[in-house]
C-alpha cells in the first residue's frame, strides 16, 4: 500500500472539494498546562482558523510565526503554500467540506474524564488491527501510553517535541503497529511517518480533526481518534470520535 500515494489523494481531495474563502479570523491560543497526576508540562498552543462562510479549522501545536497577515486571504492559497502550522489549520477548514465517514464510537466528556475516554479509543482501535504487540508510540501522551501497556504491548515511544519534524527513520523498526499524534499533521512530519513507520497506523489528534477524518477515509491512515476544539480551555464538554478505515 502506497501510503503517500494515498495521503497527497487525500489532500488533493480536500483541496478540490472545500470551497475556497478568505480567512476571517486568525488566533492564536496560548498556555501551559500540568494535568495534577503528571509532572510534565505541556504547552497547549493552538491556531484556529474561521472563513467568511463560516467554517474553522485547528491546528494544535503551531509554530511561532505570527498569524496576523493571513486576514483576508485566500484560504486555499494559504493551505498550499502557507507556514506549518497555518497551512494545516486552513486545510482543516476547507476539509470541513469533504463527507465524513460515520464514526465506529462517539463519547462526551469533560476534559479530566476524556483523557481516559480516548485513552481506551485509542487502545481499543489498536486491539482491533494490531498483528502483534510491539507499538511505537510517536508523541507524549501519558494515558494513552499507561493504558497500551496495561493492555500488554511493549511501547517504544518517540516524543518529539511538537515543533521538531520526526526524525527520518524509526530508532527501531519491525513493529506490529504505529500510533501517532497529531503533531506530525502541524509540524510537516506526517509524510515520513507513512513512509517509514510500520502499519497499522493509528493517528490520534486534537489537531486537523476534518483532515484526519480525510485521511481514514482514503485510507492513508488505518485508524483515529479525534478530539474536537475547544478540548480543556473551556469549562464544558469535549467531543471524542473513533474511526478506522473502510475494508477493501
Amino acid at each position: 500500500m502506497d501510503r503517500f500515494r494515498l495521503y497527497s489523494k487525500a489532500l488533493k481531495e480536500i483541496l478540490r472539494t472545500g470551497r475556497d474563502s478568505k480567512v476571517s479570523v486568525a488566533v492564536t491560543i496560548r498556555g501551559r498546562r500540568r494535568p495534577p497526576d503528571e509532572d510534565r508540562e505541556h504547552d497547549s498552543d493552538v491556531i484556529i482558523v474561521g472563513t467568511e462562510d463560516g467554517r474553522f479549522g485547528v491546528a494544535h501545536h503551531p509554530s511561532a510565526r505570527s498569524i496576523g497577515d493571513a486576514l483576508g486571504e485566500s484560504v486555499r492559497r494559504i493551505a498550499i503554500a502557507g507556514p506549518p502550522g497555518i497551512r494545516a489549520a486552513c486545510l482543516d477548514a476547507l476539509a470541513e467540506d469533504v463527507p465524513t465517514p460515520d464514526p465506529l464510537d462517539e463519547a462526551r466528556a469533560r476534559w479530566k474524564e476524556a483523557r481516559t475516554i480516548r485513552a481506551e479509543m485509542v487502545a481499543d482501535i489498536v486491539e482491533d488491527l494490531a498483528t502483534g504487540r510491539r507499538l511505537l508510540l510517536i508523541g507524549h501522551s501519558a494515558p494513552i501510553l499507561e493504558t497500551l501497556r496495561e493492555r500488554g504491548f511493549d511501547v517504544e515511544v518517540v516524543d518529539a517535541h511538537p515543533g521538531v519534524p520526526y526524525p527520518s527513520r524509526p530508532r527501531d523498526g519491525g513493529h506490529d503497529v504505529t500510533v501517532v499524534t497529531g503533531m506530525v499533521l502541524s509540524n510537516g512530519s506526517i509524510r515520513t511517518v507513512l513512509g517509514s513507520c510500520s502499519p497499522p497506523i493509528i493517528l490520534y489528534s486534537e489537531s486537523c480533526p476534518n483532515m484526519t477524518t480525510c485521511l481514514v477515509r482514503s485510507g492513508a491512515v488505518d485508524g483515529a481518534v479525534v478530539e474536537r476544539f475547544p478540548f480543556h480551555f473551556l469549562p464544558g464538554e469535549t467531543i471524542l470520535e473513533s474511526y478506522i478505515r473502510a475494508k477493501g
